[in-house]
């Protein structure tokens, strides 16, 4: 396969370390991987405005590039853009739009929907990928981790467990550091253990998590 430039946009770095190491896992190559919001580079990339992190930086960046994403993509030549965004979102006050689980996909479609929205499109395609793991990204961790099957199995839906991250800083994993009585996300943490965790069980943790699946189909299309 040719090397892609694949654009990021997400909640923060983790969720671009771990966008970038499932894309490498699913689709080998030497391709550059490019995170368009946040920036994290030290000067303003691609063009584009900074915004906050978190779930509002990532619906502000999409509505600022209503009607024109396209374009964006062709004058930066990007060949393929992962917009990341946590199913937990669609609970917020703010948005208020988060229907019965199970099944997650019901609140996945209103976020995707949210998203095309903001971006002035119609669908996604091969060029424009959605992912929006349920509840949060921590809900494929947590898949990878919870040897006991306490959250996940035949009879259970990891997708519809609150606040995976949450879970992971307790017993018997504590896997994530608390701070003031919260999870506190360590991207050095994530990128030695938690990340490769994820890599190496991949395949096992699609089966249990519909979006990781939906990702995984999506990138196999390029």
């Amino acid at each position: 396969m040719k090397r892609l430039s694949v654009g990021i946009v997400s909640e923060g770095p983790i969720d671009f370390d771990v966008i970038t190491n499932i894309f490498m896992r699913i689709v080998p190559g030497s391709h550059r991987f490019l995170p368009i919001q946040p920036d994290l580079s030290e000067t303003q990339g691609l063009g584009v405005t900074r915004h906050s992190n978190g779930w509002k930086g990532v619906l502000t960046w999409c509505e600022s590039y209503s009607g024109k994403i396209y374009e964006l993509l062709l004058e930066t030549q990007v060949d393929v853009l992962i917009i990341q965004l946590d199913a937990d979102v669609a609970r917020d006050t703010e948005i208020n739009c988060a229907k019965p689980c199970p099944e997650a996909e019901d609140t996945v479609i209103q976020l995707e929907n949210i998203i095309k929205n903001k971006l002035g499109i119609e669908k996604f395609d091969t060029r424009i990928i959605c992912c929006i793991p349920s509840d949060n990204t921590e809900a494929w961790i947590l898949t990878a981790f919870d040897e006991e099957l306490t959250y996940h199995g035949a009879d259970k839906q990891i997708e519809c467990v609150h606040d995976p991250d949450d879970i992971l800083s307790k017993d018997p994993y504590k896997l994530i550091r608390r701070k003031e009585g919260k999870p506190k996300k360590n991207q050095v943490l994530y990128r030695d253990k938690l990340i490769p965790r994820v890599v190496d069980r991949w395949d096992y943790i699609r089966t249990f998590c519909r979006q990781a699946e939906k990702l995984h189909q999506a990138l196999l299309q390029l």
